[in-house]
């Protein structure tokens, strides 16, 4: 039987899993196909043993050298690369910066015409456009699966959870986003200020710009955590829980907010059903503002500090916006009035830049994944050689679990690895799919080569 082979990477599991789900399953129903879906790491080895094939993910950013070398790796085994960046809209600054950020995130002049570009929005598939060659990669505003999870279509997905967050928070929860892993790094602040943190001591520049970033969030860091002491105050009744990045150190939040008893700090589970569960959701910057706007939400942008150099404007675009806590309090009260509809209205800059507020990103992209698939013969995977690769890996994994304990550093880097992928579990994943499955209508089975690679198929 013939297979069309879809590759998807998956950086931050709590994140990415769902909307990687729902899109594979509604690629797998178009024909003979399957999706491996895992980490880079492993998803490398996929590709080692694979020709033909399609990968939809992040690449290449030109200061990486391992993203243009894998990118030739896809590119001799005969793998389309459909680009999907896991952050293609939310920028610092104004236009002039977010063009820069596009340019730093994907040199599009290195792709070719057999890939696609997935852009959020209209005016990020315009400056790729610009940039690109005569011969340049198909460029398409999409969107991204993740911000089309929070829609009406897609909540089912979340209705237990919902509803257990409801039974034990309260249907009118204040939901606070923390978005600070420059000011508050799970691996500390020697990680933040080091090069492959992009900090630059020996030029002047760059190292100046880097230390004012740094301290606008860190500032904005401390007015988040006062902001959620007062609000814990002023509704003594009600819950206000505090969702840190994942990059963040949870250990900072959890003494900072210690002995308080209606504030409580959580990264379980996927961000989208906390969203739809909360009455209000509190945020600077953060991307989960559009999914709480999408998922029908009250958003209130709490922004006591503003710099136009490191300001997000799209995230901050939605709902309300408080300068001051006494503002805060007040938008919170009106928000959390359950006769207050939350906003419904974007400004066009803002609908621009994100293609989920127009359309579904998962239809899009699924059409794009179609055009690619058609233009491939169908995958040739030596199944034996990847279980070897497999296994080798996970020897080498083995062998670094004896030796971490004596190096501090790759210890931490581990345990940081480790939060952003805690790995696939076959009855997580297996309840996943039966959610996905009663959305979509598409029954899919899920083999596991182990906890970092998973083989999908129809069942």
């Amino acid at each position: 039987m013939t297979h069309h082979d879809l590759l998807f990477p998956v950086e931050f599991q709590v994140r990415e899993l769902d909307a990687r789900l729902v899109l594979a399953a509604a690629a797998l129903r178009r024909g003979e196909r399957r999706v491996f879906l895992g980490t880079d790491p492993y998803l490398e080895q996929v590709v080692a043993t694979l020709e033909n094939g399609v990968y939809i993910g992040k690449s290449i950013r030109p200061y990486f050298t391992s993203n243009v070398t894998h990118y030739a790796k896809l590119k001799r085994a005969n793998i389309r690369l459909l680009h999907l960046d896991e952050e293609g809209a939310v920028y610092m600054g104004g236009e002039h910066e977010w063009r820069q950020q596009l340019q730093a995130r994907l040199d599009v002049t290195k792709l070719g015409p057999k890939d696609f570009v997935c852009a959020w929005g209209r005016f990020q598939a315009s400056v790729f456009h610009e940039l690109a060659h005569a011969a340049g990669p198909q460029v398409t505003p999409t969107g991204h699966p993740r911000l089309d999870l929070p829609k009406e279509s897609y909540r089912a997905l979340y209705a237990e959870e919902v509803a257990d967050l409801r039974s034990r928070y309260g249907s009118d929860f204040v939901l606070v986003n923390g978005n600070y892993p420059r000011a508050n790094h799970g691996l500390g602040i020697d990680y933040v200020f080091s090069e492959y943190y992009n900090y630059r001591a020996s030029e002047a520049d760059k190292r100046l710009q880097f230390v004012g970033r740094w301290a606008h969030f860190t500032s904005l860091f401390a007015s988040m955590v006062e902001a959620t002491h007062h609000l814990a105050a002023a509704f003594p009744r009600r819950t206000i829980v505090y969702r840190p990045h994942p990059s963040e150190a949870l250990a900072t939040y959890r003494a900072t907010f210690r002995g308080v008893p209606n504030i409580e700090v959580s990264c379980e589970g996927p961000a989208n059903p906390w969203l739809l569960a909360a009455g209000a959701v509190v945020h600077n910057g953060c991307t989960t503002a559009i999914e709480a706007h999408l998922a029908g939400t009250p958003v209130i942008s709490f922004a006591p500090r503003e710099d136009p150099r490191y300001d997000k404007f799209l995230p901050n675009a939605f709902g309300r916006r408080a300068g001051s806590l006494k503002e805060l309090v007040a938008c919170a009260e009106t928000a959390l009035d359950c006769n207050t509809p939350a906003a419904t209205t974007v400004p066009e800059r803002a609908a621009k830049l994100i293609a989920n507020v127009e359309t579904s990103s998962v239809e899009r992209i699924t059409a794009l994944l179609d055009e690619a698939v058609d233009a491939l013969p169908g995958s040739a995977l030596d199944e034996r050689a990847l279980q070897a690769r497999v296994a080798v890996m996970d020897g080498v994994e083995r062998a670094k679990r004896l030796v971490r304990p004596f190096s501090p550093t790759r210890k931490a880097q581990n345990r940081r690895t480790r939060t952003k992928f805690p790995g696939l579990e076959a009855a997580e994943l297996g309840e996943r799919l039966a959610r996905v499955e009663r959305v979509l209508g598409v029954r899919v089975r899920a083999h596991l080569y182990n906890d970092q690679l998973a083989r999908l198929e129809l069942a």
